[in-house]
């Protein structure tokens, strides 16, 4: 009787310390790689979307500070070549300018600006978002504009920016 049970407890204990097979294994290492192909591109998604929205915070900022420079001098220019000075010039992920250049504006536009973030990484993030100087945000698919152009300001040329909405 006596070693009938300890029989017994060897047969129960080497139920007890059996692990996963490698078809188990295998299993679950699909079963994760599955999930993980559908969840990463929404991640990516909602990641590149947050920047977006960081930059869209940092353009109103921006416009806030405009509006009082334009308070104070009755102009969104410092003088008739510069435009005024901007508190927040970039993000982690964009940089932040004047779109168009200031000698170029004419006096009936002088009540008028556009302020656009671009990315740093344009291959990665091909959107820009432009502001203007009723808080219109405007995202774009595409642009020729890069944080490398040397101007202190974006070009302002038609077709700079294409396939816009307004946000």
């Amino acid at each position: 009787l006596l070693l009938l049970l300890q029989c017994s407890v060897i047969v129960m204990n080497k139920h007890l310390y059996q692990g996963f097979s490698l078809i188990h294994l295998m299993a679950a290492i699909a079963i994760l790689g599955i999930l993980s192909a559908i969840v990463y591109p929404g991640y990516q998604s909602y990641v590149r979307d947050a920047r977006i929205r960081q930059a869209q915070s940092k353009l109103l900022d921006n416009a806030r500070a405009l509006e009082q420079f334009y308070i104070r001098n009755h102009s969104f220019r410092q003088n008739s070549t510069t435009w005024a000075a901007l508190p927040i010039t970039a993000t982690e992920h964009f940089c932040i300018r004047f779109q168009g250049n200031p000698r170029a504006v004419r006096p009936a536009d002088a009540e008028k600006f556009t302020l656009k973030a671009v990315a740093f990484d344009a291959d990665k993030e091909p959107r820009v978002i432009r502001i203007n100087e009723s808080h219109t945000l405007s995202i774009c698919e595409t642009s020729r504009s890069r944080c490398t152009d040397n101007a202190a300001f974006f070009s302002g040329a038609s077709g700079t920016d294409k396939n816009c909405r307004v946000v």
